[in-house]
């Protein structure tokens, strides 16, 4: 996280130039800053930086936690058409209770629990399978034996009738995932029916003929070393995660999102994690309750002033690390000691180029011609 380096408000030169000098400095000897301004800057301070050819610094706002701030869980998603045992699975080595399904381009398209997962295998229709012969090989570590269309979308059906009837009854049609063990007039029988898919379980050789009419028929087929049972219990969980996903009524917030703001909603819902989205609604990752409970705050160096009225709204929610300033102490208090520098000089300008020249640290023309111009501007030609 960059360190915010700002003056007060209504900013004029030497709030500007000290502002830019010091991040220079800073970022020089190690850190990393960014200048900024609460408020728009005045014509001589335009002119000069024109002049010099730096650019001219941020507009801030506010500096109020907001959701980018917090160490939130960066969760890798998932597609809408990896299979459910594969979620399971990442869930359970990774010790997650939420997890993220993106589309094609990232967008948030919905989210799976751990309770999902468990009602769908409590509730969900057994018998429809829709998913990839991908995600079947993978999930039952199947072979492919002869490959069809990657889509499976059908009714499951486990072969435990005679051939005799299920050819009289006509039992198998195109829409079936046909599980099986080396029966092969009941194979046989299935590829002669185009059905979607045969399963064929106990890893048994199948003779090349039954293979090769799949392969005219385009009829996939696939072997496990799994059971019968065991294929006929996992089958389900090989379906499309998106079959069970919630994409309705999701709680999510955008990064730009104040704490203060998201806080009450958070605590007043029973959802354990929140997903983060950006302001193009690119997914980002979850955030959790616990997230909140020790927010990371914004990280700032205050020059050219030391009071809350001066400063930008939200401060008190930051982690003030140094005030450089040359007027009057103000009120603002600190929870832990900081580096304070203030002197009885005409300009804060003077204060950096003495810390430019304490670090050792060469000063550019550039950098030299603003701070020269924060001086001359705030002490009324060296008056």
């Amino acid at each position: 996280m960059s360190i915010l380096i700002f003056g007060h408000k209504n900013p004029d030169t030497d709030s500007m130039a000290s502002a830019v000098a010091l991040s220079y400095l800073k970022n020089r000897t190690g850190h990393n800053t960014i200048p900024g301004l609460l408020g728009e800057l005045n014509n001589e301070s335009k002119f000069i930086l024109e002049y010099f050819k730096v650019p001219e610094p941020a507009l801030i706002n506010n500096v109020k936690i907001q959701v980018m701030d917090l160490d939130y869980d960066r969760t890798a998603p998932i597609s809408p058409k990896t299979s459910i045992l594969r979620a399971y699975k990442i869930m359970d080595e990774k010790s997650l209770k939420t997890l993220p399904i993106v589309d094609e381009s990232n967008h948030l398209a919905g989210i799976v629990t751990m309770k999902d997962i468990a009602m769908g295998l409590i509730k969900g229709d057994f018998y429809m399978l829709n998913t990839s012969s991908d995600n079947i090989i993978n999930d039952l570590d199947g072979i492919a034996l002869s490959q069809g269309s990657n889509e499976i979308c059908g009714r499951i059906k486990v072969a435990a009738l005679y051939s005799d009837t299920i050819r009289g009854n006509r039992i198998f049609g195109k829409d079936d995932i046909i599980i099986v063990g080396d029966r092969y007039a009941v194979i046989e029988e299935a590829v002669n029916a185009g059905v979607q898919l045969i399963l064929v379980t106990g890893n048994m050789g199948i003779p090349g003929k039954y293979i090769d009419i799949a392969k005219s028929k385009s009829v996939n087929m696939i072997s496990v070393s799994m059971d019968t049972y065991t294929v006929s219990k996992l089958i389900s969980q090989c379906n499309f995660i998106e079959s069970i996903m919630k994409t309705k009524n999701i709680v999510q917030f955008h990064e730009g999102e104040y704490l203060e703001d998201i806080r009450d909603e958070m605590l007043q819902t029973n959802y354990r994690n929140f997903p983060i989205v950006d302001a193009n609604g690119l997914f980002l990752g979850l955030m959790g309750k616990k997230h909140i409970i020790n927010p990371k705050k914004k990280k700032v160096i205050l020059v050219d002033h030391n009071e809350y009225a001066q400063s930008a709204e939200g401060l008190h929610e930051t982690e003030i690390l140094e005030i450089i300033d040359h007027h009057k102490l103000g009120d603002i208090s600190t929870s832990m000691p900081i580096s304070f520098r203030n002197a009885p000089v005409g300009s804060t300008c003077t204060i950096i180029y003495g810390m430019f020249e304490s670090k050792g640290v060469e000063i550019p023309y550039d950098i030299a011609g603003i701070l020269l111009s924060g001086i001359i501007s705030d002490t009324l030609f060296l008056k």
